[in-house]
């Protein structure tokens, strides 16, 4: 979260609210959100095509969190 947080700048909220909200439930939504706001912004200041994935992050953090934190390291990987 805090590598995110720093190359794509585009957070919501500090990281450390972010990852004592991941022990309630509507944590991984904003968790989602904020990852999804800084993807795009890494991708951005690359000159990559950004997607806006917010209706798919918070169906997965309600649904299947795993699933959300998996997909969010894979778009990391990608970018690096």
């Amino acid at each position: 979260m805090d590598a995110l947080d720093k190359e794509g700048q585009s957070s919501n909220m500090p990281v450390i609210a972010q990852f004592l909200l991941l022990f309630f439930y509507v944590g991984y939504i904003l968790f989602g959100l904020n990852a999804d706001a800084n993807i795009n912004a890494i991708k951005a200041n690359k000159g990559l095509p950004t997607q806006d994935n917010k209706i798919l992050w918070i169906i997965l953090g309600l649904v299947f969190p795993v699933a959300l934190i998996a997909l969010v390291q894979n778009e990391i990987n990608k970018l690096a």
